[in-house]
């Protein structure tokens, strides 16, 4: 609206402070009608335009209180990008190739068992250096689902138990063959953190609805193919092929999913609010 300088200006620095949101038009426009109605009321009243506007401007607040007390969840968290959880997007991409290379190191083990016929040497190898991107895989999605966290104000309990979850994932992976063990405990954080974000509607859907569900529908699929004895027993009655199926669709569709969190919250500029949170600010 024309004739409004100071007004405008204030909605200008409240559009920068809030530009991460997916309805900034929206919300800018709703405030500019409230604000702007506010001061031609004043005018109405007989004050000038410029002391009215700064007035209503008082009243309302800074533009950065005004920023802060919008991006603030019911949880008190304040749901903003910051240089923390552009770090974690970062971490979140490089997290992605490490989850399928798992699945391709224990893939050569096998191979090369099963053509040597000896477990020791290359194969052995090679099943350690899986174990090894594995223990790197889950310390690294740590830091993305506490990532995912802060992004989101905190998600609530869920997004709690989430990390806690994560943490003991990492403390699983140690023993690289308890697949059942360390794999539960991944989805039940992904899961956790995932729906969360999805319920909150900051992320991005479809790829957090994909780090949500990869280990769930890995597991279907190891089900699928351990009823069908695919692959046949090993000399200890396990189905490495089985096992090795499983672990390959879950650590390809959470790469996905991680890929595309990464992606968003790496190319989020971290938001002009001051922070509660000493490593959001970092």
């Amino acid at each position: 609206m024309a004739g409004y300088d100071l007004i405008d200006a204030y909605l200008g620095s409240l559009a920068d402070r809030l530009r991460w949101r997916r309805d900034i038009e929206e919300l800018i426009v709703e405030l500019g009608d409230h604000l702007y109605s506010a001061t031609e009321q004043l005018e109405f009243e007989g004050r000038p335009a410029d002391v009215a506007q700064r007035k209503v401007l008082v009243r309302f607040g800074s533009a950065q209180d005004v920023a802060i007390a919008l991006a603030t969840t019911q949880g008190g968290g304040i749901a903003a990008p910051t240089r923390f959880t552009q770090r974690s997007g970062r971490t979140a991409i490089c997290c992605a190739a490490l989850w399928p290379a798992v699945a391709v190191m224990w893939w050569l083990s096998l191979y090369l068992d099963r053509r040597t016929g000896r477990w020791e040497g290359s194969a052995r190898v090679a099943y350690v250096a899986g174990n090894t991107t594995l223990l790197m895989a889950t310390v690294l999605t740590v830091v993305v689902v506490i990532g995912l966290k802060r992004r989101h104000g905190g998600i609530g309990l869920a997004g709690i138990a989430s990390v806690g979850f994560a943490v003991l994932a990492v403390m699983l992976s140690v023993f690289g063959w308890f697949v059942v063990g360390w794999g539960l405990v991944s989805a039940i954080a992904a899961g956790l953190v995932g729906v969360g974000t999805m319920r909150v509607g900051i992320a991005p859907r479809v790829p957090a609805a994909g780090f949500s569900g990869a280990w769930i529908i890995g597991a279907v699929t190891w089900c699928g193919l351990r009823i069908l004895e695919t692959g046949g027993a090993d000399e200890w009655g396990n189905y490495p092929v089985v096992d090795l199926s499983g672990l390959t669709v879950g650590s390809v569709l959470v790469a996905l999913g991680l890929a595309g969190l990464g992606r968003w919250l790496k190319n989020e500029e971290p938001a002009d609010l001051r922070s509660r949170e000493p490593w959001a600010v970092a």
